[in-house]
Order: structure tokens, then C-alpha cells, then sequence
């Protein structure tokens, strides 16, 4: 729309061209009001898992009116014990999925976005999939 918005990014499109968005999201996820935003809290690197959901969090309350809601994918620390636990293999609700993995990668499945990377190569991965929401990339 016409909208203006002042959203920090910590990389630009030229950096970014790289990256593709693989798949298609369902209407469960652009329908939804709340996004459940879930990540393994046994990872290696929460500083930049926490970065990246910062930044996802911040677009998706401010841009697109969703509820960000903090889940874990599994409860194994006390921190998830009072989180919901969600994974993409649940169906009927939005969920993005912050995944530790070497692969720089963004994929959108149904209800789920994953992304996935390690270090700041997981903030490239957000950072793409916005500059694609706010139709600034293809």
C-alpha cells in the first residue's frame, strides 16, 4: 500500500540476491492472526536466533498486524516449560520456525515459514523474506 514504515535492516537487497524464497504459504498462515514463532532451545547460538526473531517480530506486529507468540520446538529447558510447544508438522496455525543449520535457506511450507542458517546468516535469511513482504525484492 501506501503505507511508510521505518524498519531497520541489517542487510540491504544487493546482499540479499542470493537468497531465493522457496515454496508457498497456505491461508492458515496469512489468514492467522497469531504466528507462533518457535526455535530448538538447545541451539548453539540463541544471541542470533533471538537477533533474528527480534527483527522478525518487530515487522510482523508493526507491518502486518500478526501476534507474535514465543513457542519452542521441543521441551527440554525450563524456559520452554511454560511455552507452547510447536513444530511445523502442526497444522491449523501459523508457525515460523528459526532453525540452526549450516544451509542459508527460507522456505515456506503450508502454515510454516522456516528459516534457517547460523549466526548472522540466520538474519539474512529474516531480513530476505521481509524486503520480499514489503515488496521491495521479487
Amino acid at each position: 500500500g501506501t503505507r511508510e514504515y521505518n524498519i531497520p535492516f541489517h542487510f540491504g537487497p544487493r546482499e540479499l540476491e542470493d537468497l531465493k524464497v522457496e515454496g508457498t504459504l497456505s491461508e492458515t498462515f496469512m489468514g492467522a492472526e497469531e504466528v507462533y514463532i518457535t526455535f530448538d532451545p538447545l541451539g548453539t547460538d540463541l544471541t542470533h536466533i533471538a537477533l533474528a526473531i527480534g527483527e522478525f517480530d518487530q515487522s510482523l506486529i508493526t507491518a502486518f498486524g500478526k501476534k507474535p507468540i514465543a513457542a519452542c520446538d521441543k521441551n527440554e529447558t525450563g524456559a520452554c516449560s511454560t511455552r507452547p510447544i510447536i513444530t511445523c508438522k502442526d497444522k491449523g496455525v501459523a508457525v515460523a520456525y528459526f532453525k540452526e543449520e549450516e544451509e542459508t535457506k527460507i522456505t515456506l511450507n503450508d502454515n510454516c515459514i522456516i528459516l534457517q542458517g547460523t549466526g548472522l546468516e540466520l538474519v539474512r535469511a529474516v531480513d530476505r523474506l521481509l524486503l520480499k513482504w514489503y515488496g521491495v525484492m521479487e
